[in-house]
């Protein structure tokens, strides 16, 4: 019988305790490793650097609280199962289920804790949609620019090798130097463009959650402005990803000294 009211008094101990470890683990790792993962350390011999850390910069937006909802998903997750099952299998399970809802659900999550009604959760969504659209455009034309700066530093190399200032071995050294930098670029667009994908997973489950339009009453006009900037946003998340995806395709075979 002891046993028995000290595992209840240590499962109330967790549900109450829960919310303080969680967002104190959230907040630790999202310190340690910021919104991207381990930032690109600027190369003082790379021209380019202005150009990656304007991405880098860019596409930190697109890393802010998806950290944390899917932290606190897995971690509250992980407690229920203890809480529930009280062995580790129970835990396992626990935060699989949690991590789904923390990553997907989150944000909806978060909008339903202010208790707004539908209209302005409607409202709120199609705002941070717009902004969320603006963000991708700004994340394009930095990735875009990038690339660019990328190219020159090859014609540059190449020019200087017709011309005779280089050696064909050094023309080939700084090549590869230039190719690994390239590399590097199109790694931390695909995490971008990850975390990009995560966040319209987020706003998917938020439309879905609101409904179509027909149902939704006074929210409607709401609800299909945020539609509407959904579908923008559709077509801006193609566009990256199909320019990264050119990109490395394009890297991959490319600089290269013309024979």
């Amino acid at each position: 019988m002891a046993s028995i009211r000290s595992c209840r008094l240590w499962k109330a101990v967790l549900l109450l305790a829960a919310p303080l470890l969680l967002s104190g683990c959230a907040e630790t790792l999202q310190n340690a490793f910021g919104n991207l993962g381990m930032p690109l350390a600027a190369n003082p011999a790379d021209t380019c650097s202005a150009e990656q850390t304007s991405l880098e910069k860019t596409g930190n937006f697109f890393g802010e609280k998806i950290l944390t909802g899917a932290v606190l998903g897995a971690g509250g997750g992980a407690l229920i199962g203890l809480i529930a099952g009280g062995n580790v299998q129970s835990v396992g399970l626990g935060a699989l289920t949690g991590a789904v809802a923390g990553g997907a659900a989150a944000y909806w999550l978060a909008l339903q804790q202010q208790q707004r009604d539908e209209q302005a959760l409607a409202t709120t969504v199609g705002g941070d949609l717009a902004r969320e659209n603006q963000h991708l455009s700004y994340t394009e034309i930095a990735f875009q620019n990038l690339m660019q700066c990328r190219d020159g530093q090859a014609v540059a190399i190449e020019a200087d090798y017709r011309a005779g200032r280089i050696s064909r071995r050094s023309a080939e050294t700084r090549m590869l130097q230039v190719k690994g930098w390239a590399e590097q670029d199109i790694t931390l667009a695909r995490q971008i463009d990850g975390n990009i994908e995560s966040r319209h997973q987020q706003f998917n489950y938020a439309l879905t959650k609101l409904g179509p339009p027909a149902s939704a009453g006074p929210a409607a006009p709401a609800v299909t402005h945020a539609e509407t900037l959904a579908s923008t946003n559709a077509a801006l998340r193609d566009s990256f990803a199909t320019r990264v995806a050119t990109a490395q395709n394009s890297v991959a075979s490319g600089f290269q000294l013309s024979s």
